[in-house]
């Protein structure tokens, strides 16, 4: 099996969440949910965007551990998608949004790429709009494409559906579900919505600074309405 990301015995804090000695290895072409007190520091921590204090991390094959700041941005932007809708430029058009990714890697943006993607995740018609003139579905569509355009290891999904309307949720679960039966892809999201956990392939639960892993939609969902009880 093909791991896309590994932490293996890292731990790391930061203000109100911890991880303490977590091994998780993430496989590749598979739906993961991360869940949980602690779900958004695992994904800062298996995305470069915050370095633990102990143990080793590895994005699509590449050590993160030890590197500065700038050397894990150089990886993240080579081997992760970083779906993250509130990051979109709102004065900027869709078409620049999502090619943003391969402007700073200095790489070419082809005009089938694009095309591509932006079929792929609805946004063809929407292209030369900008940002600040979409709904949040719409955003969070272009925010996937953004993310899929470099083809990275793995899509890193922040709370994709949380504060949309439940059918939007409903088809943007449909959609990164598609990234993966469809484009062979890999996804990691955080969420606290049982529909979307529900969709995915294995979860891991980040509680106390500790994991529990379940696998299989009907206990995956049951474990995220435990989670969301025990956090709110």
């Amino acid at each position: 099996m093909s791991i896309a990301v590994e932490l293996d015995q890292v731990t790391c804090r930061d203000a109100d969440q911890a991880l303490n000695g977590v091994s998780v290895a993430v496989p590749a072409g598979k739906l993961t949910i991360v869940t949980g007190s602690g779900r958004n520091l695992f994904m800062r921590v298996a995305t470069g965007l915050s370095a633990p204090e102990f143990g080793t991390v590895r994005l699509g094959g590449r050590v993160l551990t030890g590197l500065n700041a700038s050397a894990r941005a150089r990886v993240r932007r080579e081997r992760a998608g970083m779906m993250l809708e509130p990051e979109l430029l709102t004065a900027a058009t869709v078409r620049d949004n999502i090619l943003l990714p391969l402007r700073l890697a200095g790489r070419p943006a082809g005009s089938g790429l694009l095309a591509e993607t932006a079929a792929f995740t609805g946004v063809a018609d929407l292209l030369a709009r900008p940002a600040h003139d979409l709904t949040g579905e719409q955003r969070r569509r272009v925010a996937l494409a953004r993310a899929l355009i470099t083809d990275p290891a793995a899509v890193f999904a922040f709370d994709p559906t949380s504060g949309l309307p439940e059918d939007d949720a409903r088809k943007l679960t449909a959609l990164l579900r598609a990234v993966v039966t469809r484009r062979a892809g890999t996804v990691v999201a955080a969420t606290r919505d049982p529909h979307l956990a529900g969709s995915g392939d294995r979860l891991v639960v980040v509680h106390g600074g500790q994991t529990v892993e379940e696998i299989g939609p009907e206990n995956v969902a049951r474990a995220v309405r435990r989670m969301s009880t025990r956090e709110g």
